[in-house]
């Protein structure tokens, strides 16, 4: 009885640990591509190309943003709510980044790089368990929220590639921290 119960156990979040682990992974590896490829403009609509938190989002997203679409592909008959669990994780993941960041840095008035890769680390563990307690749920509403998962994911790709090129004034003067880099 104990053997079954946890395999069911590491069947449920086998996948999740993948996800996480993607995402630290391939996160730290972008971080450094951009300055690899000599600044490459192609590249730099997957890395970060200065240190502003918006730039580093994309050593989050992008990982997970991949994964995410790979998998639905092969979990899709399966898990029909497989997509819309994944968004939630990456919304999720997204805004824990920029919660954590800006409170610690409002708390101590300096940034620190252990703090702030800590904050990446710990954004992908919280990701993947978003990811699998959503799926575990398995509730049938979230099946009907696909479209809308496919327009969030969409959607956040366009302003991470327009926010790297072009950042609209406005933004930057209502969220200066976010679009510039405090270094």
């Amino acid at each position: 009885m104990e053997c079954s119960l946890i395999r069911k156990w590491w069947g449920n979040y086998r996948n999740n640990l993948y996800y996480a682990v993607c995402i630290m992974l391939a996160g730290t590896l972008l971080h450094f591509v951009y300055d690899w490829s000599g600044h490459n403009a192609f590249v730099a609509l997957f890395s970060p190309v200065n240190e502003s938190v918006w730039e580093h989002l994309k050593l989050f997203f992008i990982p997970a943003f991949f994964f995410t679409i790979i998998e639905d592909y092969w979990v899709r008959e399966k898990q029909p709510d497989y997509l819309w669990c994944q968004t939630k994780s990456i919304v999720s993941g997204i805004l824990f980044i920029i919660v954590m960041y800006f409170t610690y840095l409002g708390i101590t008035r300096q940034g620190c790089t252990w703090i702030d890769i800590s904050i990446f680390y710990l954004s992908a563990v919280i990701a993947g368990v978003e990811s699998g307690t959503c799926r575990l749920k398995k509730c049938n509403n979230e099946i009907r929220y696909r479209r809308y998962a496919y327009v969030i994911l969409l959607l956040l790709w366009t302003l991470f590639v327009w926010f790297t090129y072009q950042i609209p004034k406005p933004l930057i003067k209502w969220m200066p921290g976010l679009f510039i880099s405090e270094a």
